[in-house]
């Protein structure tokens, strides 16, 4: 699974881990119906725009998706489409989890895996399932964190300064 891809002109392995949550964390992910929708709904994705479905986990308030996908797609590009596609038919069929115009929130975590091993993120994501959501949930925010207090130290009200700390 975790093998080189090419097309006409590259030689790539590209993985994202993307997680998001919908509006305002509400947990209707919970229901049978509405995790077959998003399943469904990003096998054909996956076709559409080739990228392999590595993991796919959906928890009541979250969704881990794991995938291999071409150079072409930023990840920005990948997340869009996903989050579009998979919101829009849960707003169809199920109009109650429709939260403002909207089902997912706008913000999204994708961390590149790069050429580690997908079983290793499998593991990984594995282990933390079952050692529930909240230490993916302090991870997030310590990560969270620390990029803020790097743009604080660096940036902010430090335009005099050329220089990063890293």
């Amino acid at each position: 699974m975790n093998t080189y891809k090419s097309t006409r002109h590259a030689k790539f392995l590209i993985n994202y881990h993307f997680i998001w949550i919908p509006k305002y964390r509400k947990d209707f992910l919970k229901d049978h119906e509405v995790k077959k929708t998003v399943e469904e709904t990003i096998q054909e994705l996956s076709k559409a725009y080739k990228f392999d479905i590595l993991a796919l986990e959906i928890m009541p308030d979250h969704i881990h998706l794991f995938i291999s996908a071409l150079p072409r797609y930023s990840p920005s590009e990948l997340i869009n489409v996903i989050k579009g596609a998979t919101g829009r038919k849960i707003a169809q069929k199920f109009p109650q989890y429709k939260q403002k115009d909207s089902v997912w929130t706008r913000a999204y975590f994708v961390v590149t895996a790069g050429n580690v091993s997908s079983e290793t993120i499998k593991k990984i994501h594995r282990k933390s399932v079952e050692e529930g959501r909240k230490r993916w949930i302090r991870h997030i925010f310590y990560l969270s964190q620390k990029s803020i207090r790097f743009w604080q130290e660096n940036f902010q009200n430090n335009q005099e300064k050329s220089t990063l700390k890293l």
